[in-house]
């Protein structure tokens, strides 16, 4: 099971957001190859075939860890910077 992100450091969300980016290129590259070039990403989100079910997979685990370097940093931003903590609450 994927760390909680609220629980991992800025160089550890920064390692997985790389990690998780290149497996969303390679998705997309298999989908090109199958013929799905044109597929919205919210079509895409509908499929329950094995391509459409790990991208639908990855794409939640890279979404969690971007809602933590919004939390984290205050605004959007890629990636989180060296050091620091998290210098906004989650709101309630």
């Amino acid at each position: 099971m994927p760390r909680n992100p609220a629980n991992m450091t800025n160089s550890q969300i920064n390692r997985e957001l790389e990690k998780t980016l290149a497996r969303l290129h390679s998705i997309c590259d298999r989908l090109i190859a199958a013929g799905r070039g044109l597929e919205k990403p919210s079509e895409t989100l509908t499929l329950s075939d094995n391509l459409s079910l790990e991208y639908q997979s990855v794409a939640a685990r890279h979404t969690h860890l971007q809602a933590e370097v919004y939390v984290r940093y205050g605004g959007y931003t890629s990636r989180l910077p060296h050091g620091g903590a998290r210098i906004r609450a989650v709101a309630k």
